[in-house]
């Protein structure tokens, strides 16, 4: 007796079930066809066709099985009692589709069945598989009251895979039969191929989620957790390589979670319940069945290069090739080797790369400059300052715009800041060790990015090397590193890498080139303010010149990292010409240094030294600087040679010669424009932005003379130019000696110190609630010299070039001083007491400031013992930084309570707010900080000012009888989160900026410029 057999279909779709039964009609008459679409298994168990029937076999519409096909399943199922499902082998169009399926541990799905994969008779083995897909699969009716009905839930290509682990769970076998064919549409072809990557659409990884939501291993909420952290990740992914639109499946594919996970859940909890009756407690049983994931990657590989050359042809016209050919089996060995981009072919030796000594070169400058780095403790000295602060210092500095400078200033952050907050990053907010590295590494750094860069104008390697020599060598970069003027440093790093970046959108069209420009000029611009008029001029100009509206990404990390800093400039716009970190006053230099790049006149005290120490005598420090720029005779000639007989393309010529005269000028203005008020004169801009600009020029027009002289026909005429070539090198070579000389003299150097500037009794007061401050006092040529000393005074937080351009006013041709304020005439009339020598009391004057502490410097012994006269200090002992007296006051640091009749008392304070207890009426509460930057609130009332607020500089605020907590603010609300918001902007500039996947534009060619 024949087994009865019924075609079953779940779609639910009448049509559907009529198309099909009239296609079996001719190979497989007299089937009956019943649709499960909706039903329960105990309604379709009732169906008379089902209860009839031995086997049920599973189609769809578009399913054409061969003659035979059933004949031959009937065959392979009936084989042995474990076969609880058959499958034959799918094809379309003379193609295999599928052969059994199988998927990862993780659950993607794996077709081993190539794309276009003719049938040679590779697939015609009975072997077993983990599932089947569902078209044609033929199973025991018996076996349905087991595991149900196939899942509507899922998709096609899953919906197989889901059902065949059901029976793998009980123990049963799933087997292809290859004899048995079966044609389906093109469209169904389509989706039961392995799973791409990245993704086609939202639906496949929405149908990845739910099949493997519908499994009963791992848990569910294991397993949301693991699919939460995939999608992150795949999203964040699909930023990265800027595939916006993939990012957002994977986002949508999250939200969609909790939907599918109810969807599945019924088909979970059946899956489960079987599991727990087979006494299964995992996928251990179908590890041998698994694909690993280097299969698939193979297998996508595979796909995409038949999508690439099927989008070529159609691109170019052509006709498509036979999908088979590129699916032959049996690839030689060469061509599977073509399948990788590793290069194996030998070329130069290390030892031959002039990049090589140039980085021991780079290293060995950097030791000599360097080498106070090293030793216990903290950086300070030079323009760094202190970096005994905290990864937590400096985003308070970010996100809030007063900082604790004397007796507080309310200023946005520099970009400064910003980015030493982002470099401390990666060293777990160890802004020492960042610094250090920072210093250690910037001369490796800067020569590495100046020989990348040098390849844009000269392709020789050794003219590429002696660029990158002339770029380190520049005297105002050998003189940034000692003096730990890390804007310099930074900026030496990135300003060839900016035009890399900007090169290559250029030529490219690259979205991802100009966000990378941008972000790297947002770090030329940190350390040297100025630069950002010549950001504004090339955006400008690339706009103008029609380049690519691309290009306004140059300016979007500015705006979005700096926007306070730069709402500050329209008030303050001198600001561009003051370098962040702390102050130094180099002297200005004369023009002709200028123009050899010299920020300040040459230093030759070490060598007056050395030679005195040879025997040399009556030879001067200025004497031996005069002498200095014979040293760079080489570099002029060459310079000359290569305008008048190097014949270069005139647009490079303009570029070379533009920037090297247009930086002239600028540094010639720099220096003639106060920036700065010192202690005792006017501080000139420091020439860094015009510098750069030079330095670019020459090291530009040197490389073209170098390799252009260099390449003459003749030997005769080859051999002197390279001559001078060589002599330039060694010139460059003279003036890294030179600034290493000249650091050992200087007195403004980074090094390491143990000790903090202010006693440790002193600090922490200063670090307890009471914020009180330390007076310090030095002798300085028969002045005295008053600071007073904060929490962030002498750290790498404690500046702001917002307050730095404050102390100046006028057009630039007429800078002045403006009246110092009401509290810093209030220091001077603090330390003109201190130093009178006189037994005045200090002790009201002090307590105004919140000055808890005198520290008087170990060198002025005259000044100490003025001090000593003074009444109401009492004197706690010498100590490393000085002389420390403590002032005999019953209140203590900078929060203090007025009353009524004038007695004061200190403060209760817990970080921003003060507790106030009852009292009586007239009360006020003073802080010794500017009134203009400060406000008070009780119980969310802002707290008026007495009527003698405006007679005293310090901030006021009337108290109530009935006490409470007094809030303290110093910023808009607003002002944090606009801050964050930057950040987050800054975030997505960075992933706009990574190269992966970054489309260009077919313009991109014709509009870039050599």
């Amino acid at each position: 007796m024949s087994p009865a057999v019924t075609v079953v279909v779940t779609t639910g779709d009448a049509s559907s079930r009529a198309e099909l039964e009239t296609a079996l009609r001719q190979t497989h008459p007299g089937i009956p066809i019943v649709d499960l679409g909706g039903l329960a298994v105990s309604e379709a168990l009732s169906l008379p066709a089902v209860a009839k029937s031995s086997h049920l076999w599973f189609l769809t519409h578009d399913c054409r099985p061969a003659p035979g096909c059933l004949d031959e399943l009937l065959d392979a199922i009936g084989a042995t009692e474990s076969i609880a499902a058959v499958g034959p082998k799918i094809m379309h169009d003379g193609r295999i589709v599928s052969a059994g399926v199988t998927t990862t541990s993780a659950g993607a799905r794996f077709n081993p069945v190539g794309t276009g994969e003719i049938d040679q008779g590779q697939r015609d083995s009975d072997i077993d598989t983990l599932a089947l897909d569902m078209p044609g699969m033929l199973i025991a009716t018996a076996d349905l009251e087991r595991i149900g009905a196939p899942s509507r839930i899922l998709g096609p290509p899953h919906r197989g895979i889901e059902y065949s682990r059901r029976l793998r769970d009980l123990g049963r076998r799933v087997v292809v039969a290859p004899a048995a064919r079966l044609e389906i549409s093109a469209d169904h072809a389509v989706r039961l191929g392995s799973s791409a990557h990245p993704p086609v659409s939202k639906a496949q990884i929405r149908a990845e989620q739910r099949y493997r939501l519908s499994l009963a291993h791992p848990s569910l909420p294991a397993l949301i957790c693991l699919l939460v952290l995939s999608g992150l990740k795949d999203a964040v992914l699909g930023l990265l390589a800027n595939d916006v639109r993939t990012a957002s499946w994977h986002l949508s594919a999250l939200l969609g979670l909790g939907a599918d996970a109810r969807a599945t859940a019924k088909v979970r909890r059946a899956n489960v319940r079987r599991s727990r009756i087979a006494k299964r407690g995992g996928s251990a049983h179908l590890a041998a069945l698994f694909a690993n994931p280097d299969e698939l990657a193979v297998a996508r590989r595979s796909m995409h290069a038949a999508e690439e050359t099927r989008r070529d042809h159609e691109r170019h016209g052509t006709a498509t090739p036979d999908e088979a050919d590129l699916h032959q089996i049996g690839d030689t060995e060469e061509e599977i080797d073509s399948f990788s981009r590793l290069e194996v072919s030998g070329g130069p030796g290390l030892f031959r790369q002039p990049l090589t000594y140039l980085i021991v070169l780079a290293a060995a400058m950097s030791g000599f400059l360097s080498h106070r780095l090293f030793g216990p403790g903290h950086l300070t000295g030079g323009a760094l300052g202190s970096t005994d602060v905290t990864l937590r210092d400096l985003f308070a500095r970010l996100l809030d715009p007063t900082d604790d400078v004397s007796t507080g200033i309310l200023a946005p952050a520099d970009p400064y800041h910003a980015v030493l907050t982002m470099l401390s990053l990666p060293f777990l907010g160890d802004v020492d060790l960042m610094a250090r590295t920072l210093i250690l590494l910037g001369p490796i750094l800067a020569v590495i990015a100046a020989y990348a860069c040098a390849r844009i104008v000269v392709k020789r390697k050794w003219v590429r090397a002696l660029a990158a020599l002339l770029w380190i060598a520049a005297p105002v970069f050998t003189t940034a590193i000692p003096a730990g003027r890390l804007g310099v440093i930074l900026a030496w790093i990135t300003a060839p890498l900016v035009v890399l970046a900007l090169r290559r959108s250029l030529r490219s069209g690259s979205v991802a080139a100009a966000a990378t420009a941008g972000l790297l000029l947002f770090v030329v611009i940190a350390g040297i303010p100025l630069m950002l008029v010549v950001g504004l001029v090339l955006t400008a100009y690339l706009l103008a010149t029609g380049r690519g509206l691309r290009h306004l990404w140059l300016l979007v990390p500015t705006v979005a990292l700096a926007w306070p800093w730069l709402l500050g400039l329209f008030r303050e716009p001198g600001a561009l010409l003051v370098m962040p970190g702390q102050t130094l006053a180099p002297p200005a230099p004369p023009t002709y240094l200028l123009a050899l790049s010299y920020p300040s006149p040459v230093d030759m005290t070490w060598a007056s030294t050395l030679l005195r120490g040879l025997g040399i005598h009556g030879v001067g420090a200025e004497a031996l600087a005069l002498w200095v720029p014979l040293l760079l005779v080489p570099m002029l000639v060459l310079a000359f040679l290569t305008l008048i007989e190097a014949r270069l393309k005139l647009r490079k010529l303009m570029w070379a010669v533009g920037l090297y005269l247009s930086g002239l000028l600028l540094a010639t203005v720099q220096i003639l424009l106060p920036a700065q008020v010192g202690p005792f004169q006017l501080i000139g801009s420091y020439p860094a932005a015009g510098l750069t600009l030079l330095s670019l020029g020459a090291v530009m027009l040197l490389a073209l003379g170098a390799e252009r002289t260099t390449a003459k026909s003749t030997s005769r005429r080859r051999i002197p130019m390279r001559s001078l070539a060589g002599l330039v090198a060694v010139a460059a070579l003279g003036m890294i000696v030179l600034g290493i000389g000249s650091s050992t003299s200087s007195p403004d150097v980074v090094h390491a110190q143990e000790s903090a500037r202010i006693p440790a009794l002193a600090a922490d007061r200063a670090a307890s609630e009471a914020r009180a401050r330390t007076l310090t006092l030095s002798e300085v040529d028969g002045q005295v010299l008053a600071s007073l000393i904060s929490t962030a005074d002498g750290t790498v937080v404690g500046t702001s070039t917002i307050h730095a351009a404050e102390a100046l006013g006028g057009w630039p041709w007429e800078r002045r001083p403006l009246p110092i304020p009401a509290d810093q005439v209030l220091i001077a009339q603090s330390a003109a007491s201190l130093s009178a020598d006189d037994a005045v009391d200090v002790r009201s004057l002090l307590s105004r400031l919140g000055v808890d502490f005198v520290l008087v410097d170990p060198q002025s012994a005259r000044l100490a013992n003025s001090v000593a006269a003074t009444s109401g200090l009492l004197r706690v002992g010498p100590t490393e930084a000085g002389t420390l007296w403590q002032v005999d006051a019953p209140t203590s640091g900078r929060y203090l309570i007025r009353e009524a009749d004038g007695s004061l008392t200190t403060a209760n304070v817990s970080g921003d707010t003060v507790q106030v207890p009852a009292g009586t009426d007239g009360r006020s509460l003073v802080v010794s900080t500017p009134a203009d930057d400060l406000s008070a609130s009780l119980d969310g009332v802002e707290l008026p000012r007495p009527d003698t607020a405006g007679a005293d500089w310090a901030a006021a605020f009337s108290l109530p009888p009935s006490g409470g907590t007094v809030t303290l603010s110093s910023s808009s609300p607003l002002y944090a989160p606009g801050v964050v918001a930057g950040l987050g902007l800054g975030l997505i500039c960075l992933l706009v900026a990574i190269p992966f996947g970054s489309r260009t534009h077919p313009r991109a060619s014709q509009e870039a410029k050599p």
